[in-house]
Formats: C-alpha cells, sequence, structure tokens
C-alpha cells in the first residue's frame, strides 16, 4: 500500500464515522432525516468526481512538482530519469 492509498483510507475512514454519528443525530426529526443522511454521499460525490481531483489528490501528496517531475519523496527536473522508487511526491 502505498502512502496515498494509506492517506486516502485514513481520510475515507475518519470522515465516514463522522457521518455515522452525523446521521444518527438527523434521525430524531423526519425533515432533517433526509437532507442530512444524503448530504455527505453527495460531498463525496462531488470530490470522487472532481475533474482536477485537488482536494483529495493534494492531501495524499509530500510534495506537488509544478516545474520537474515526481520522483521517489521529491521533484527533478523533467529532462532527468527518475531512479527512486515510488514516493509521496505528486506531479502537478
Amino acid at each position: 500500500m502505498n502512502f496515498r492509498t494509506l492517506v486516502l483510507a485514513v481520510m475515507l475512514t475518519g470522515l465516514s464515522s463522522t457521518s455515522i454519528a452525523e446521521t444518527n443525530l438527523a434521525k430524531t426529526t423526519s425533515v432533517q432525516s433526509t437532507v442530512e443522511s444524503t448530504a455527505p454521499v453527495d460531498f463525496w460525490s462531488q470530490i470522487l468526481n472532481a475533474r482536477d481531483g485537488a482536494v483529495v489528490y493534494s492531501a495524499a501528496c509530500c510534495k506537488v512538482c509544478r516545474k520537474g517531475k515526481a520522483c521517489g519523496d521529491s521533484c527533478i527536473s523533467r529532462s532527468y530519469t527518475c531512479r527512486k522508487g515510488i514516493g509521496c511526491a505528486c506531479d502537478g
């Protein structure tokens, strides 16, 4: 499991437990239960279906390489060859 997958799993686990508590609290009134129980699903579908993925993508990267390219946990020039394994740096 790489770093990005681990960070996303932790984020989803933490937020899903929060949404369960919010859903249980929302069931106290019939009008609010429909609105609040669907809100977390809409929120996650917007994040996961985002075209640029900037919200999720930037949270999983230790460094975003704008001028160069990702190589392990750092950035290198695009003309260089990366000889490191997959790290937490991301191409931006």
